[in-house]
């Protein structure tokens, strides 16, 4: 039996990593394999969601919109810093909205709903295998704060550099986090890709 292994889905914000995953699904099921974990696309009218793989149920992630001066702001920080810095930062626009927000979690200039992070890590700790875990993203969010998709996101990873994980499992993550990601695991390179 061949050993899972992780796939690292590494660019830029905003190039797409979230669609080719969606069409990767789809190609994969279309072979027969099974899917699961969660995406994070932006819906119609602007905001965050997070998707099921495994039944295609949608919820709303991002609780509120950008204010016009977070959105400036996080587009002159892409260009310039790296996600690990970029994310450690909340606005006070965001930190005000999260406040209002009885399950809101401020990420950088985003106000996320807590609620809709606790279902998505359900989504990963699934009991039924399926041939492909997808987990759309992982950072500082998840290393730093131990919120997001974090504890599942490392019960998963820790299951696969174990060898405990039957699943290959495809991680989207900044480019300058990758190594960062790959240690705090504690994942063999052996087993990365």
């Amino acid at each position: 039996v061949a050993m899972a292994r992780v796939h690292f889905l590494s660019a830029d914000s905003g190039l797409g990593k979230t669609t080719a995953l969606a069409a990767f699904a789809q190609r994969a099921m279309a072979r027969g394999e099974s899917v699961g974990g969660v995406l994070g696309p932006v819906g119609a009218d602007g905001l965050r969601k997070l998707m099921a793989l495994r039944t295609g149920e949608e919820r709303d992630l991002q609780m509120v919109p950008l204010t016009d001066a977070d959105a400036a702001h996080r587009e002159a920080r892409l260009k310039t810093t790296d996600a690990w810095s970029r994310s450690t930062t909340v606005s006070a626009d965001a930190a005000a909205a999260a406040a209002e927000q009885e399950h809101g979690v401020a990420v950088g200039p985003f106000v996320f709903d807590g609620r809709v992070f606790e279902w998505g890590q359900a989504e990963l700790r699934r009991a039924t295998p399926p041939s492909w875990i997808i987990v759309d993203e992982v950072g500082p969010l998840e290393m730093k704060r131990k919120a997001g998709l974090e504890p599942a996101v490392g019960e998963l990873l820790r299951a696969v550099a174990e060898g405990a994980c039957e699943s290959d499992v495809i991680v989207v993550v900044r480019p300058s986090l990758r190594g960062t990601i790959a240690s705090h695991f504690g994942l063999p390179e052996s087993i990365c890709d």
